[in-house]
């Protein structure tokens, strides 16, 4: 399988993520391996392989691009290096998550609120403020107490 090996400094919770490549090569999945956490042998020079963190490859069995960090990397005697791999969800499948109609319940993003939507974590301004007055004449049979609340 060709794969790309990169180097990226952007944030975990970066879709899009800003990707420096380094070269391409040819490795194999090790047996016994799940998609989310694979193992590559790959034949690379030590300083590359010393430089990347992220890595690129088109997958037989999702039929897209996917695209993981580098957890770990194993160095063997014979020159080739074994690539321990974490799926970048975000990156992998950015184009779904662009093109899904949401509304957003919760976000850290200032600008970007709902006031239509309840949430019990936002504070908004709550002051208890209760005026109470006389009328100036008592309570007589034609008296009307007036109450407003809100």
């Amino acid at each position: 399988m060709n794969l790309i090996l990169g180097v990226t400094s952007d944030d975990i919770h970066k879709c899009q993520k800003n990707i420096t490549q380094l070269g391409g090569y040819t490795g194999v999945l090790k047996d016994d391996c799940s998609m989310e956490k694979p193992h590559l042998m790959v034949q690379v020079p030590e300083a590359t392989v010393q430089q990347a963190n992220f890595c690129a490859f088109t997958s037989q069995d999702l039929g897209r691009n996917c695209y993981y960090y580098i957890t770990d990397k194993i160095m063997h005697r014979t020159g080739v290096v074994e690539l321990e791999l974490e799926m970048d969800p975000l990156m992998t499948y950015k184009d779904e998550l662009y093109n899904v109609e949401c509304t957003v319940d919760r976000t850290s993003h200032q600008d970007v609120t709902n006031a239509f939507l309840v949430d019990n974590e936002y504070q908004i301004l709550a002051c208890e403020n209760i005026v109470t007055k006389k009328f100036p004449i008592g309570f007589e049979d034609e008296s009307m107490i007036l109450l407003t609340v809100g």
